[in-house]
């Protein structure tokens, strides 16, 4: 089918959807709005009021869902057809950057040899600069205009976590919440109730 036809029907279909979805909303809208709260039967009002959102709300999410699960359905067979030559070219490059490290590395020792060179003196300090420039270039390019370029980045691994101001720590609320809950309140920490409702 072509797919200007599909498209025309789908908008078709979701203008019709959004017509019905419309119809339930807009009442609604007026009578939140339009209420007041001042006593206990206002309030029961409200409930129902609430009630009727909530069911406004289901309503919505079956209509659509009727035309987001198909396209979803699709667009995640779309996906997982291309996925595994993702996969595949992702590990590869992994792979082949490994490699050019690998030898980047020995690049380095042969840097470090040269330099060694220099400093016992068998080796002219010319010479030596002249083949260091040569390893140390940072982008290579290919005749195609491939390109290759080595950066560095810096790692931050912790090795004593108690030489750490405290500026950079981070309380962990679970680990708290769950100590509260079994009765083990936690120096510096506030418990606050706050109100809400649910509908």
């Amino acid at each position: 089918m072509n797919p200007l036809i599909i498209k025309a029907k789908l908008l078709n279909r979701m203008s019709k959807e959004i017509v019905e979805v419309e119809k339930r909303v807009h009442p609604l809208q007026e009578a939140v709005s339009g209420i007041t709260i001042k006593s206990p039967e206002d309030f029961t009002i409200a409930v129902e009021l609430g009630g009727q959102l909530k069911t406004a709300q289901k309503f919505i999410t079956t209509k659509k869902e009727l035309l987001t699960k198909p396209l979803n359905e699709a667009l995640k067979n779309a996906r997982d057809m291309f996925r595994p030559f993702e996969t595949s070219l992702e590990n590869l490059e992994k792979m082949l950057k490994g490699k050019m490290l690998d030898f980047k590395a020995e690049e380095d020792k042969k840097r470090i040899a040269l330099e060694n060179r220099v400093e016992k003196g068998t080796m002219k300090q010319e010479t030596a600069t002249v083949k260091v420039q040569e390893m140390t270039q940072k982008t290579e390019r290919s005749e195609t205009g491939a390109k290759a370029t080595e950066t560095f980045r810096l790692e931050y691994n912790v090795v004593d976590k108690s030489q750490i101001p405290l500026q950079f720590l981070v309380p962990d609320m679970v680990a708290i919440k769950q100590s509260f809950r079994e009765g083990n309140p936690v120096a510096g920490v506030e418990v606050k109730k706050v109100a809400s409702i649910s509908l």
